[in-house]
């Protein structure tokens, strides 16, 4: 084997391991992030309208809601945690152990 070929060669093995380092490094990151999006805390922000954003709820979209539809909402939660007791068998959850009051069980 000519040296050309032996670093052809060596060359190749090279970029096969830099493909499989970074497809691995790919898949840990991808992986870490599904872990860090699952356990994201919710924050709130002002939006450019003035309404009220409820940031990690809904992946990676804020819920956005003006002060009196919230004052609106958290007025009816008595009823709403009664709505998703009641209704618990058809609801669909986004997650597999979702965190439910002990009172709405």
């Amino acid at each position: 084997m000519t040296v050309q070929e032996q670093l052809a060669q060596n060359l190749k093995r090279i970029q096969e391991l830099e493909a499989r380092a970074l497809a691995a490094e790919a898949k840990a990151q991808a992986a870490e992030a599904k872990a860090q999006s699952k356990d994201r805390k919710l924050s709130f922000k002002i939006g450019n309208k003035g309404g009220i954003c409820v940031v990690g709820l809904n992946g990676r979209f804020p819920v956005t809601l003006y002060t009196d539809q919230w004052v609106r909402l958290i007025a009816v939660i008595p009823e709403l945690q009664k709505f998703i007791a009641d209704n618990a068998q058809a609801i669909e959850h986004r997650v597999k152990n979702p965190i439910i009051q002990p009172d709405m069980q």
